[in-house]
């Protein structure tokens, strides 16, 4: 029995959605371009006489019919929504995605793309509407953020959060508000309701919505992750996700003991897997040094490290 698709949208709508976009850039080249109709015609990929039917055809209803000989799959744009589609929503094909993907998203799509037709009508990528192929692919470029902590440095934005716990604005901010987490706000206008979420707080907010998805990582392969990411992963123990933490944060196990002011030989123990002590102050000084919740990671590593006083526990 295969999965349900875990996307808000289906893969036909965002299609129709493409090719409701190629429409209307087409309308904008008719109206803008070069006179000659072989530019539609090539735009299009169709004949020059029927390239003159079809200019108009986001006003005209043509971009809703998938005869009208228009073949969406050669256009750069539709490659980019499918690739968009699978990451976002973390299908099987999500491994497609990539850096060039992100920054023909984040600066020609979103950015560069007609936001109507000739006469006004809206495209499904205008930033005045919210479609489903606008928050695709702003969804696409939410959760890349996590995938390149650099892209991301600057963190997530209230919609970017609501984007990708598939919760309204309204019910992010008050969700935020109740736990405790502080946007940053020093970047805002007067008159923007806006505001930014670091990328670890955000991914430990994220973590505990139903809504979320979590990224899928192939075997052995998780670029780009922070540390928060590491610790969140299910199908890590305790031990190796503090192992692998070490290794994005570029630190030893003798740094971060002295660091952390703990005994060397004790969280030396923890990293090899091996039986030691629950010390809750030392867990919160570790918690503290890789910028982790100390109420999640103790709790993490408390029941990591009672689990093996339950294996030596006479039966």
């Amino acid at each position: 029995m295969s999965k349900p698709n875990p996307a808000p949208y289906s893969w036909s709508e965002i299609e129709a959605q493409v090719r409701s976009a190629i429409f209307c850039q087409a309308s904008i080249l008719a109206c803008l371009g070069p006179v000659a109709a072989e530019a539609v015609a090539h735009y299009l990929g169709v004949d020059p006489d029927r390239a003159s039917a079809l200019s108009d055809g986001f006003n005209e209803g043509l971009d809703k019919k998938p005869d009208t000989g228009v073949v969406i799959e050669r256009h750069h744009l539709y490659d980019l929504a499918r690739n968009a589609y699978d990451f976002a929503y973390q299908l099987d094909g999500y491994q497609r995605a990539s850096h060039e993907d992100q920054y023909e998203i984040s600066c020609a799509v979103l950015t560069g793309f007609p936001q109507t037709d000739m006469h006004g009508n809206p495209s499904p990528l205008s930033s005045a509407c919210d479609e489903p192929l606008r928050r695709v692919f702003e969804t696409f470029v939410a959760r890349w953020k996590f995938m390149d902590t650099t892209f991301g440095a600057g963190g997530l934005t209230v919609r970017e959060l609501a984007l990708l716990s598939n919760m309204t604005i309204p019910a992010v901010r008050t969700s935020l508000s109740k736990e405790g987490f502080k946007l940053d706000l020093s970047g805002r206008r007067d008159d923007d309701k806006g505001g930014v979420l670091d990328l670890d707080n955000a991914l430990t907010w994220l973590m505990r919505r139903r809504g979320f998805i979590p990224n899928r990582w192939s075997d052995g392969d998780r670029p780009g992750m922070t540390v928060t990411e590491v610790f969140a992963l299910p199908d890590l123990s305790f031990d190796a996700a503090l192992r692998q933490a070490l290794e994005i944060r570029a630190l030893s196990a003798v740094q971060l003991a002295a660091t952390a002011q703990v005994p060397a030989t004790w969280l030396d123990a923890i990293l090899e897997g091996k039986s030691a002590s629950a010390d809750v102050p030392a867990l919160r000084a570790i918690a503290r040094v890789l910028a982790q919740s100390e109420p999640e990671f103790v709790g993490r590593a408390v029941q990591h490290l009672l689990s093996f006083e339950v294996l030596k526990a006479p039966s």
